[in-house]
């Protein structure tokens, strides 16, 4: 996980599937509120790893976060993220 402002990077490594730290519990902690300010300071919800986490379940009825984007099920299309004039 990951939050990127300009050229200042701060990141909690997930080696194991993308989903599970090798870091001590304690590291791991301090890495994920430490992105977690850094994602509110750019005005980011609460909480918006583990909102992310949860998109690409199966169990989410309407969308879905695949590796091409976002997908909406109901009309089973890719959905922009950005509208561009």
């Amino acid at each position: 996980m990951a939050v990127v402002t300009g050229e200042a990077k701060t990141v909690l490594p997930l080696p194991y599937g993308g989903i599970m730290s090798d870091a001590p519990y304690p590291e791991v902690n301090d890495r994920l509120r430490q992105i977690e300010r850094e994602a509110a300071s750019l005005g980011a919800i609460e909480d918006p790893f583990m909102y992310l986490s949860f998109l690409a379940l199966t169990v989410i009825p309407e969308l879905r976060l695949t590796e091409r984007g976002l997908f909406d099920q109901r009309i089973f299309s890719d959905i922009d993220l950005f509208l561009i004039d």
